[in-house]
């Protein structure tokens, strides 16, 4: 715990300039969802970050678990649903994107694995053609921890126009941080962290 907290502490003053993580946890038995949704109010070459430390996934029912961030058009009928889900059969957590609705091949690409109690950072950007996820983890130093890119990335083609998100929570335990600095698709949150 204490180490969570140090690091969000680091990362909101020192790991980006701009970055200031807005912390909340959520607790989410077996079947239930919680959803959240933002607008997106840019209009080109977009971006934001997220970070997910979940501490328990339903491993034993029928039901889905995860913490994810889907990514949407207007008529929420295609996207991309990105994030942290659990392999029922293997229990092992694992970074997933998954592609849904028109023009897509309504297909879920595996990035790698992870584990419990693993920060795992998200970079999500795009632009009128292409999409791209980076991911973050911590690299632990003598005395302090940093956040840095831990090579499991995915670019694709970008087949529908973004126009909201939401976070989506099924049977998890999970720490999370919205990165209201680190990004542009909302300039009130910007706003807030400049004290403009």
């Amino acid at each position: 715990m204490r180490y969570i907290l140090f690091l969000a502490f680091v990362l909101s003053l020192n790991a980006y300039s701009k970055s200031m993580l807005i912390p909340s946890e959520h607790s989410l038995k077996p079947g239930q969802a919680e959803i959240l949704p933002f607008s997106i109010n840019c209009i080109n070459e977009c971006f934001f970050s997220f970070h997910l430390v979940v501490s328990k996934f339903d491993m034993d029912s029928s039901a889905e678990s995860g913490a994810m961030y889907r990514l949407w058009n207007k008529e929420k009928t295609a996207g991309i649903l990105l994030g942290l889900g659990v392999n029922k059969k293997s229990k092992t957590p694992e970074i997933t994107v998954q592609y849904f609705g028109e023009g897509s091949a309504n297909k879920k690409v595996v990035l790698g694995d992870s584990k419990i109690e693993e920060w795992e950072g998200f970079k999500v950007s795009w632009n009128e053609s292409i999409f791209n996820i980076t991911n973050m983890r911590v690299k632990k130093h003598k005395g302090y921890s940093q956040l840095k890119e831990s090579g499991i990335s995915h670019k694709d083609k970008l087949f529908f126009k973004p126009h909201s998100m939401e976070y989506l929570f099924l049977g998890v335990d999970l720490k999370h941080y919205l990165d209201i600095g680190e990004q542009n698709i909302n300039e009130d949150w910007r706003y807030s962290v400049s004290g403009n």
